[in-house]
């Protein structure tokens, strides 16, 4: 073969890989926005949990969750002298969220108006 008939070949082979190599690139960038975005939620739960353990209110961890991760639910329940927060979210990436992909995150604190 000659030089001549190898001319594009390179640009061929380029615009071959090239979309493939996007997309991967794409998925990891999402993939760590659902990482960080799944630390924001625990992070949620657990300021929410402290908060109603001190008596703060549903109100006053509400907007916490509102502030920490936006767009996500919690919901509060008593486990014996423990108040549990969990917070649920849906992913912001598209894909995942095309996916059905829920974020969910529990923490519990010990209730500061049992303890004597």
């Amino acid at each position: 073969m000659t030089v001549r008939a190898e001319r594009g070949s390179i640009a061929a082979e380029f615009a071959v890989v090239l979309p493939a190599v996007l997309l991967v690139l794409v998925l990891c960038v999402g993939a760590a926005s659902v990482s960080l975005q799944r630390i924001e939620v625990q992070s949620a739960a657990s300021a929410a949990s402290r908060i109603l353990a001190r008596g703060d209110g549903l109100g006053a961890a509400t907007g916490a969750v509102g502030r920490l991760a936006p767009g996500a639910r919690l919901a509060a329940a008593r486990d014996g002298d423990f108040v549990c927060a969990t917070v649920a979210s849906t992913a912001r990436f598209v894909a995942a969220r095309t996916a059905g992909v829920r974020l969910t995150g529990r923490a519990c604190a010990l209730s500061g108006d049992e303890v004597s």
